[in-house]
């Protein structure tokens, strides 16, 4: 133990970053005269966030969709129970006799084929692939203040072995869709058309560059004896709040002359963007940390600051080797 460094000593001797400018406001507000950045921030997107990361496969709306979509029973919003989709070989009862076209087997292909898609666009164009678009022969309305139909359609199924014309009601049974799920379907126009937009209102998409080299202005530091447990937070000055940052934020647009963002936004970016905290950890960073950090960025020379980076790996690997010690000693005693 004796050829170890000594670490108990973890105050931080912070210094400002070369070349960094802050406004007399921003000084204030952000940092003290002591304070470096002994690690810069992380570029959007490479570190973890503050934010948990979006899992929409979990989500209960997307579940009972997949659901929905397989066939498989499932209760909807209003707390209503859907059973799951099973095949009956019904007889339509229609003059052309389909029953007669395929066996119980090949029907019941067709139906899982269907339903095996587990896609709600996939099974749209499935449904529309079978159904043929006609112009109406004759047209015979039976009340003339209603409008005749334009179109008529024709329905088949297919097996291995052919492709045959059937009743709209034996083509339903088949696959267990209701009139309204296949007229849905067919009123589209196009089979590119019956994709599925529920829910995909595209809103305009802001540009965030502004707010990112703001929050990224700010300095953060890494604690030195936490790093291994949190490897991606970074600390901003415990005097700041994610309101005191946007404040700062809209000077910096009224002095460009820009528009600044909502605050909410800001927020959201700060949150997802970034995994900064503005409490102070219980372990600082440490004097030789601080040092060599500086010094890797304040040289551009590939060499020197390699050789500064060895430095930190060796000192941090130390410390770490150290402290496992004492932990190590103080379960003995």
């Amino acid at each position: 133990m004796s050829n170890t460094e000594d670490f108990s000593d973890s105050g931080s001797e912070y210094q400002p970053i070369p070349g960094e400018i802050h406004t007399e406001s921003e000084t204030d507000t952000s940092c003290d005269e002591n304070i470096m950045m002994p690690s810069s921030l992380s570029e959007p997107g490479t570190s973890k966030s503050r934010k948990r990361s979006i899992n929409k496969e979990n989500w209960t709306v997307n579940k009972r969709k997949f659901l929905r979509n397989s066939g498989k029973g499932y209760v909807t919003k209003m707390g209503v129970e859907k059973n799951t989709k099973i095949f009956e070989n019904i007889d339509c009862g229609c003059p052309k006799k389909c029953y007669t076209f395929f066996t119980e087997n090949e029907r019941q292909e067709m139906f899982e084929s269907f339903w095996n898609l587990k896609d709600f666009n996939q099974q749209n164009a499935f449904l529309y692939a079978l159904v043929q678009k006609a112009s109406v022969n004759r047209k015979r309305p039976k009340d003339l203040s209603r409008a005749g139909k334009n179109v008529s359609f024709k329905y088949f199924l297919k097996s291995h072995i052919m492709t045959q014309l059937v009743c709209k009601k034996y083509f339903l049974k088949t696959f267990q869709i209701s009139d309204g799920t296949l007229y849905r379907c067919l009123s589209k126009g196009d089979v590119s058309q019956c994709k599925d937009k529920r829910g995909t209102t595209s809103t305009q998409k802001l540009d965030d560059s502004d707010i990112i080299t703001h929050i990224q202005s700010f300095p953060a530091y890494q604690s030195h004896y936490t790093r291994k447990s949190n490897p991606n937070r970074k600390f901003l000055n415990p005097g700041l709040t994610i309101r005191k940052m946007y404040d700062l934020y809209k000077e910096k647009c009224l002095t460009e002359m820009t528009e600044p963002k909502k605050l909410k936004y800001y927020n959201k970016v700060f949150n997802t963007k970034f995994n900064l905290h503005f409490k102070a950890p219980h372990q600082d960073t440490c004097k030789t940390c601080d040092s060599l950090n500086f010094k890797i960025r304040g040289t551009d020379d590939e060499n020197v600051k390699k050789e500064f980076e060895v430095q930190k790996e060796l000192h941090q690997r130390k410390a770490d080797s150290a402290r496992e010690n004492l932990q190590i000693d103080a379960k003995k005693d």
